[in-house]
């Protein structure tokens, strides 16, 4: 049995199921009669509406279900608030579904077969439970079927809109006072209108993003006629048209408009507005709260992703309904070797409904693997599907390698732990067996600290400690823990204060294993800033580093000396004895010029036969010549190379000293100049330069 992932929202989430008020409350007919209605149309023993709390799954409605609540491991609506086209979430058979066979209310009564279930959303968009139907019977579920549930979950959604109107309508009634501080302090734009569109109430935030003053949502003073509400096209919104006028006009919540604002002040800002009917106690229509919030930068950073699209490291395809091509990318065009023009357009021969590994001809007959995956996008009444593709040709050939390592791979999963407010831990995963190498024994003792590298403790206690004082986890924390064969394993670990949760009582931690991340981004980084053939660092390190011992030079009154080296004949040397022989003969050269490198020294290969060498510190000119010439001297002499051949190799020097607010750039010029004054002497000498 597969568990149910945490919602990357959860916390907020949660919060939103709390805030609707309906746990452990009594049935009510609105929520009922929509349970039976869904199983008498589904023709199905079993119908539920379901609350995803915390830890549990608690069914504000149920038909032919005896239970009030089930663990939320255990359930299958669980399953459903992650559903991530927000659609029916379908489960034909699962006694043959790897995530649900070994459930017990699969394998124990009522022996459950079937379940289709769509997430309810709260007025806030967050998934908050699932509309579901159940069945001891295996069965398909045809498109007829699934627009049932679909059309019965928007019903039961606005039931959820109207539970979370009452609520805020008697928190708004509780005390003007309160009313006014809660508004004033809430970030995103609130009013509240009459069926008719006048203004009731509404928030400082709603003046500021409206670009209106109180005058003028009361109507006393006269709009401005610069002000007013448009498309995307810039065509203005009929009043009709408005999210508030829909939501009393439906009776139904109006979710995630974007609406143009022109404002008095010349300035054009963009709104994502949700609107919902506010019902009266008597049933009669009140009018209409909206809430809003400015996107106007997201629709920037949109335009920029816009921009990025064409550099995307992945081909990224926008296909049609009719598997046309509208948009793809020239990483897409290189995969299958064809022009951007000649794609556009044409159908996309992978198909929509291809999913993984795909191999792919192109007309020249090159055959890649792409690894296709992709999403449905509902817009203006079309279906989009956006396909991204990734070329695994080289992944595919170590497949066959890798298979017998893959089952390792099938069971790995992260470290959960609970401690307490100390850091004791009260309770490990048994997955720590598997990651760790550590007993699976869900009691283990101890202080959490004592598996964590001694330089790690500080942060982790610091950010125990703001989790227990109240405060959230803002992002991952990396630190390394030993494995039971006591070597150190990178973690990205999240964790979240549960100590007054009774059922828990404690500050649950997840890990997961990054250290192979870790490892590949050291690798990267060194061979971003190093030469691969000498492992020298390279340009990119040379300037930064000349650059930082110029400044504590400036500081501390040192001077410090560039050595800039040329190997002499070295491409006479390299077409005689070859260009592997060449590359032996410059690995040789790096290494003396280690060897011969004092405490503070640094060198770097800037490129190909060329080297420099930071003297640091130097007392004076004549102190930074001898050191030039100490240098030369050790790259100096026969050598013999592997293939037997004995080579001579001599090289030239241009030798500055640092002089006071000078850059990087600039003594390294000075150093290339005194390297050609070396080479015009005669060559295999140092020579010193002055300002």
């Amino acid at each position: 049995m597969i568990l149910p992932a945490l919602p990357l929202d959860e916390d907020r989430r949660y919060g939103a199921v709390l805030d609707l008020g309906l746990l452990d409350t009594e049935p009510e007919e609105r929520f009922d009669r929509i349970v039976r209605l869904a199983a008498r149309l589904l023709d199905v023993p079993i119908a539920l509406i379901s609350i995803v709390a915390d830890d549990r799954v608690w069914y504000k409605a149920r038909l032919g279900w005896h239970r009030t609540h089930t663990d939320r491991d255990d359930s299958f609506c669980a399953h459903t608030i992650l559903e991530p086209n927000d659609d029916v979430f379908h489960v034909a058979d699962a006694t043959s579904d790897e995530r649900f066979r070994d459930n017990p209310h699969v394998t124990d009564s009522p022996h459950l077969r079937f379940y289709a279930g769509h997430p309810l959303r709260s007025l806030d968009g967050h998934r908050v439970g699932a509309l579901c139907v159940v069945d001891d019977r295996a069965r398909d579920l045809s498109e007829a079927d699934r627009q049932v549930i679909r059309d019965l979950a928007a019903i039961a959604e606005s039931e959820l809109a109207r539970t979370d109107v009452r609520i805020a309508l008697a928190q708004l009634d509780e005390s003007e006072r309160r009313k006014a501080l809660i508004l004033d302090t809430i970030h995103d734009g609130l009013v509240m209108q009459t069926a008719r569109g006048r203004f009731l109430e509404w928030n400082a935030a709603a003046e500021r993003l409206l670009g209106l003053t109180p005058r003028q949502l009361t109507g006393s003073e006269p709009v401005d006629p610069l002000w007013g509400a448009v498309h995307a096209d810039g065509t203005a919104w009929a009043f009709d048209e408005f999210p508030a006028s829909v939501a009393v006009r439906t009776g139904l919540p109006v979710v995630g408009i974007e609406m143009g604002i022109n404002r008095t002040d010349g300035t054009q800002r963009w709104l994502r507005v949700n609107s919902a009917p506010v019902i009266n106690p008597d049933g009669t229509l009140r009018g209409a709260v909206s809430s809003f919030i400015d996107v106007t930068d997201e629709r920037a950073n949109s335009m920029l992703l816009d921009a990025i699209y064409d550099q995307a490291p992945v081909g990224i395809t926008v296909v049609d309904e009719s598997n046309r091509i509208i948009r793809t990318n020239e990483q897409y065009a290189s995969q299958v070797g064809q022009s951007l023009e000649t794609l556009r357009g044409a159908e996309f021969t992978p198909g929509l409904i291809a999913v993984g590994d795909q191999m792919m001809t192109a007309p020249d007959g090159t055959e890649r693997w792409l690894q296709l995956t992709g999403s449905r996008v509902e817009s203006s009444g079309h279906t989009f599907h956006v396909v991204a593709t990734a070329d695994v040709t080289s992944r595919r050939r170590l497949e066959s390698e890798l298979i017998r390592f893959s089952f390792l791979f099938a069971h790995a999963t992260d470290l959960i732990t609970i401690v307490d407010k100390d850091g004791m831990l009260l309770y490990v995963s048994p997955s720590v067996e598997r990651v760790l190498g550590y007993p699976a024994d869900p009691t283990l003792a101890g202080d959490i600290f004592g598996m964590i590298h001694p330089d790690d403790q500080e942060i982790a206690r610091f950010e125990l400690f703001r989790l227990a004082a109240g405060e959230t986890q803002q992002r991952p924390l990396t630190i390394r823990v030993h494995d039971s064969r006591a070597q150190w394993r990178h973690f990205e670990v999240l964790a979240v204060n549960l100590l007054d949760e009774p059922e828990v009582g404690g500050i649950v931690i997840t890990a997961r294993d990054v250290s192979d991340r870790q490892l590949l981004t050291s690798r990267l980084e060194h061979q971003a800033t190093h030469d691969p053939l000498t492992d020298l660092p390279n340009r990119t390190l040379c300037q930064r580093e000349i650059a930082t011992s110029l400044a504590r030079c400036e500081r501390s009154g040192d001077r410090v000396a560039v050595c800039y080296i040329d190997l002499d004949g070295f491409k006479r040397i390299n077409d005689e004895v070859g260009h592997d022989s060449g590359d032996e003969l410059l690995i040789d050269v790096a290494n003396r010029l280690r060897a011969a490198l004092r405490g503070g020294d640094s060198v770097w290969r800037i490129g190909g036969d060329e080297f420099i060498v930071l003297i640091d510190p130097v007392a004076d000119d004549h102190d930074a010549l001898v050191a030039g010439r100490r240098i030369i001297a050790a790259i100096e002499g026969p050598r013999v190379l592997s293939d037997g051949r004995r080579v001579t190799c001599g090289a030239s020097a241009g030798v500055v000293l640092s002089e006071p607010n000078e850059s990087a750039a600039q003594i390294v010029v000075r150093a290339d100049g005194a390297l050609r004054l070396a080479k015009a002497a005669g060559k295999n000498r140092a020579v010193f330069a002055g300002a």
